[in-house]
């Protein structure tokens, strides 16, 4: 027996069928919003580059997800039309307003495609999304503490972010970006670079095994791609030229006093485990361009304007933090006594 929807669309079992199955797409607009899942399984000793996205995909964007007979607005509409009922769940109403909220908190990459594509999906994880949470708030799960921070937290930022957009005073021009570039990195000497080999040990017993078969003859690239952890192992553990500034602090104090050709007398330990490395290169490298750092030194001031407003709030209000052992303390970057010391 087929669903009738009250514009004249007929939606029948099968198609009811489709759309249960969970689609990369509403996995995509779920995931994209934490830390790159790549940046966790990454064991590499150089940080992940900024604006990594998750690489979770949203699938083929080449078929619809839902047979319409109804045209699809453009973003003109989209975007004009915020009120205009779009689909209904159990009664809850989803606007062409839902849809521009949802598209806006997707990536570039996914945000830029063809509305008359992307629009179909984002309705529908916004169909899945309003029903799950229908079916949560039935089961009290909206009762729960821990998710009733997780909300009060996700509308603090909300509301937080609409209020710096009201109050900050006009937007950081061209000219302010230029100035920052000029002063930062267009006045300063061109970066040096490293091109360092690495081997990544589970301990430090095989890292140090590692350093004496190193000294004692052996090829470091043969070594790294029998048995090092790091994913540049099938490079024979070559990362290739990187600034200072993309490798770990850790690694880079140690580095830096080597010579071209150098092997680091003893392991350094890293969150990753201990890591053998020689300095295979050093070169001067070249400044980035305004074009590729744009957008970074932007983001950045923006960040200080809206810090600064921030502690000009702070200011204004009476603010009290406790260590936790539960006694007021001043000093926020000391919390006090761990709770097993109580």
């Amino acid at each position: 027996m087929s669903k009738h929807d009250p514009r004249g669309q007929t939606w029948s079992p099968n198609h009811w069928r489709r759309m249960g199955r969970l689609r990369w797409f509403a996995l995509a607009c779920g995931l994209l919003t934490t830390p790159s899942l790549a940046q966790h399984a990454s064991l590499s000793v150089f940080e992940p580059p900024k604006g990594t996205v998750s690489p979770v995909a949203p699938g083929d964007l080449s078929h619809p997800v839902f047979d319409t007979t109804t045209s699809v607005p453009d973003r003109t509409t989209a975007k004009n039309s915020t009120d205009m009922l779009v689909a209904e769940v159990e009664g809850r109403k989803i606007t062409l307003g839902n849809v521009k909220d949802t598209i806006e908190t997707l990536p570039p990459e996914l945000a830029g495609q063809d509305f008359q594509i992307l629009y179909p999906r984002v309705v529908e994880e916004i169909m899945y999304r309003t029903a799950l949470s229908i079916r949560a708030r039935e089961e009290e799960l909206d009762q729960d503490p821990m998710v009733q921070r997780r909300i009060q937290a996700s509308a603090d930022h909300i509301l937080a972010n609409a209020w710096l957009h009201k109050h900050l005073e006009s937007g950081i021009t061209e000219a302010m970006v230029l100035a920052r570039y000029d002063r930062d990195i267009g006045s300063r000497p061109p970066p040096e670079e490293v091109r360092l080999r690495l081997f990544l040990a589970e301990t430090d017993k095989q890292a140090r095994e590692t350093i004496a078969a190193l000294r004692a003859g052996a090829d470091f690239a043969t070594l790294a791609r029998q048995s090092s952890k790091d994913p540049t192992a099938a490079n024979g553990g070559d990362v290739g030229f990187k600034p200072w500034s993309a490798v770990l602090p850790e690694i880079a104090g140690v580095a830096q006093g080597l010579m071209a050709g150098e092997l680091a007398p003893v392991p350094v330990r890293t969150r990753f485990g201990w890591v053998v490395f020689r300095v295979d290169e050093r070169r001067t490298g070249t400044r980035p361009s305004f074009a590729e750092v744009r957008n970074d030194l932007a983001a950045a001031m923006e960040q200080e304007r809206a810090k600064a407003v921030a502690e000009d709030v702070m200011k204004a209000m009476v603010i009290h933090t406790f260590a936790f052992n539960g006694s007021e303390r001043p000093d926020l970057d000391d919390p006090g006594p761990s709770r097993g010391d109580r």
